[in-house]
């Protein structure tokens, strides 16, 4: 070997020692040139709630139609399964694409089962995985029944079973991954979420870089996001209201509106709808969100702090840049 030739080799053995194993391993990955790939994702539609809820999923079927991404997804609270409600799934099923679906707690109302549930968004699985442009997706299903509680309207927890899969499966990928669930992992959502963190903080750590890269969320209709051991937790905010409970009496309304949709008393209602794309390149995820005026009064004008649930009640998804 000549004398440069061994010199290189001794720099480049020094310059990977120094590099952290996380780093190095994140590194390569990258290296590994990636499509751009691109969803959009909508939550907390409440078609049984509210009074505009197909004119909202239409437009973000139209514009995601428009922009041709990749994908679509909704993160649950959707529209409970019955006949009444084919027109959701039919706008939905518009999409020119795959089109996938988290379940929500709502969509338990009426006393629907997982199973009618399942049927009605013609669901193989109520937790799942698919892969997109060198990247790993996993669905999950958080509203397993709290062991011990069977008198809570919306439980919300991971059993064995599906802790048991997510494991296998976010270990036996070899792609960077992203999860979708309904309820957050990191603020008051999952009865048992801090058990499903740290079964992802392991994944990270077996696989020696950050494997698991974006959480995204919908159910607290908030905007915000957390990170948590280099993870990202982003709360997708609700498509149509900010829910503010019996305190709040919203009269923006017509009387005649209350009649049918008795709740919009109680809520802060976006004017525009509300939804995100997102655009991932082998360096960076970018999601692009819609902001909106309030219908009326909003929650401040109707009395609520400023600051509620540790968060701003506001009528937007942020625009977020997270580097990958």
């Amino acid at each position: 070997m000549k004398r440069s030739e061994f010199l290189r080799t001794v720099a480049l053995g020094t310059l990977a020692t120094a590099i952290p194993f996380d780093v190095q391993a994140d590194t390569s990955s990258l290296l590994k040139k990636k499509e751009t790939l691109s969803f959009g994702i909508i939550t907390d539609l409440h078609q049984d709630l509210t009074f505009d809820a197909p004119q909202r999923l239409q437009a973000f079927v139209d514009e995601m139609n428009e922009k041709q991404v990749d994908f679509i997804i909704q993160l649950g609270d959707f529209c409970v399964p019955k006949k009444e409600n084919q027109i959701i799934l039919d706008i939905w099923n518009s999409f020119q694409g795959d089109a996938f679906h988290v379940i929500g707690n709502h969509e338990f109302d009426e006393n629907k089962s997982l199973e009618q549930i399942m049927d009605f968004f013609e669901l193989k699985q109520n937790y799942y995985s698919f892969d997109r442009k060198g990247y790993h997706f996993v669905v999950l299903d958080g509203n397993g029944k709290i062991p011990g509680n069977d008198a809570a309207r919306y439980p919300s927890y991971f059993h064995k079973a599906q802790l048991e899969w997510m494991e296998h499966d976010i270990n036996s990928s070899p792609l960077p991954t992203i999860v979708f669930i309904h309820q957050g992992l990191d603020h008051n959502g999952v009865h048992n979420r801090e058990a499903v963190r740290i079964l992802l903080d392991n994944c990270n750590k077996k696989a020696g870089y950050t494997k698991v890269k974006v959480v995204f969320s919908g159910h607290h209709h908030m905007d915000y996001t957390n990170v948590i051991n280099g993870i990202h937790y982003v709360q997708i905010n609700s498509a149509v209201y900010r829910w503010l409970g019996e305190p709040y009496n919203n009269t923006s309304f017509p009387p005649e509106a209350y009649k049918k949709y008795p709740y919009l008393r109680n809520m802060g209602y976006y004017k525009e709808p509300l939804w995100a794309q997102v655009q991932i390149t082998s360096d960076e995820l970018k999601l692009t969100g819609k902001e909106s005026p309030w219908y009326g009064d909003s929650p401040v004008d109707l009395g609520e702090p400023i600051v509620s649930w540790n968060y701003v009640s506001v009528a937007k998804i942020s625009d977020r840049l997270i580097k990958l």
